[in-house]
């Protein structure tokens, strides 16, 4: 079974121009081959910090087509992502950021910088437990959102046992 990143490599080669990602600021999209370029980006930026395998990172970003391009970067890391809405009380952003261990945070502030990295191709890498299982759920995600960091173990436990 291929994962979402190994699917979304293989759409890129197939038909790289072809637009994926639509929001106002991009009306006439963002192509395959622009979002592997941008979350390249995110990957490099993450992989500078350290950022890898078995780490959260807190999304922060307004809705549209950023946070996707960021939890694909993030994916590409190998790291898990926590994903809140710029909207979000900041006392409840700090809660899920300190709830999460977050080890870095990609928000408004520094996405100029993210996106300013030279993009970087990630290699094959293992998929963590957590981001196996967030790629399993994604049409969940507002579910994810709330339960991911407060409830990680019981998460995890339906792909303990089957592994």
């Amino acid at each position: 079974m291929m994962t979402a990143l190994q699917m979304l490599e293989e759409y890129t080669k197939e038909k790289p121009n072809v637009p994926i990602l639509f929001d106002a600021a991009h009306s006439k999209g963002i192509t395959y081959a622009q979002l592997d370029d941008l979350s390249g980006r995110v990957f490099s930026y993450l992989s500078a910090k350290g950022i890898g395998k078995e780490d959260f990172v807190l999304i922060n970003l307004p809705r549209g087509v950023m946070p996707i391009i960021a939890m694909v970067g993030v994916w590409k890391s190998g790291a898990a992502w926590a994903l809140v809405e710029d909207t979000y009380a900041p006392e409840r952003i700090d809660f899920i950021r300190s709830d999460c261990g977050c080890k870095a945070e990609l928000s408004a502030e520094n996405w100029e910088s993210v996106m300013a990295r030279q993009s970087r191709k990630r290699a094959m890498l293992r998929l963590t437990t957590m981001t196996r299982l967030m790629l399993f759920i994604l049409p969940e995600q507002q579910a994810i959102q709330r339960e991911c960091c407060t409830n990680t173990a019981t998460l995890q436990e339906p792909l303990t046992r089957s592994a």
